[in-house]
């Protein structure tokens, strides 16, 4: 009976809908005698499975039409199975829950925080690798040697700021901008300052200048200068060499 029935109705909206019609039920009546919602209900008797909620509710909803209208249970959710366009997946799950905590996607953001971990790394090790530089303010480069008349002289200059300052083997004290200032002591005459600038990972330099402590002419009593000036001493020196 149930294979004769399912011949004589090429789909389940005619089934159902014949039924209907034998029944006398209205879509309002019997939207209210299986407590299926109208919508719901009209999409199932035309065949817009498209509109319809999951496969699991739509079963159920074609359950209450058979026990309603008195059909065989299986023969409608065999015909319902062989129509339906909407499938829910490749097994009949319930969606899932909306208010249940998402899998927290840790690619997301495992993947920014590489980057910046390299963006970090390269930033590092160009800042403790490489080759220093010293920027020298005084005594300046264009000066050489640089002629002072005080027995003092304040070393000024700058570094990359992590960067170590030696002058004459002593390190200096760099500010957190690489800048530096140091009180020199010269010797009378040409003194030669020697410079090293150290990286933690990188490369030495090493600078020199020459700075002449001129001091101020005095004269002996038969009125000669008791002191030469820079320019005698250089010439004097240039002059054993040759």
């Amino acid at each position: 009976m149930i294979r004769a029935m399912e011949n004589q109705y090429s789909t389940l909206q005619e089934l159902l809908n014949s039924k209907i019609e034998e029944k006398r039920f209205t879509i309002d009546r019997l939207g209210q005698v299986t407590d299926i919602p109208r919508d719901y209900l009209r999409g199932i008797l035309e065949g817009m499975y498209e509109d319809l909620p999951p496969r699991p509710y739509v079963r159920g909803y074609i359950v209450k039409l058979a026990e309603v209208l008195d059909l065989d249970e299986d023969l409608v959710l065999n015909m319902y199975r062989k129509e339906s366009l909407r499938a829910s997946g490749s097994l009949d799950r319930l969606p899932g829950n909306r208010f249940a905590i998402k899998k927290f996607r840790y690619r997301w953001i495992i993947v920014p925080i590489i980057i910046l971990a390299i963006l970090a790394y390269v930033i590092f090790f160009s800042r403790v690798s490489g080759t220093p530089y010293l920027q020298l303010s005084t005594p300046p480069t264009q000066e050489d040697p640089y002629v002072v008349n005080t027995p003092t002289i304040e070393l000024e200059g700058k570094v990359e700021p992590g960067d170590a300052v030696f002058v004459d083997g002593e390190e200096l004290a760099v500010g957190s901008d690489g800048g530096f200032s140091y009180i020199y002591n010269l010797q009378p005459e040409l003194n030669t300052i020697n410079f090293q600038v150290k990286r933690f990972l990188g490369k030495d330099i090493s600078i020199s200048r020459r700075v002449f402590y001129e001091k101020e002419i005095l004269f002996d009593a038969n009125g000669e200068a008791a002191s030469t000036s820079a320019a005698d001493l250089l010439e004097a020196g240039e002059g054993a060499v040759n």
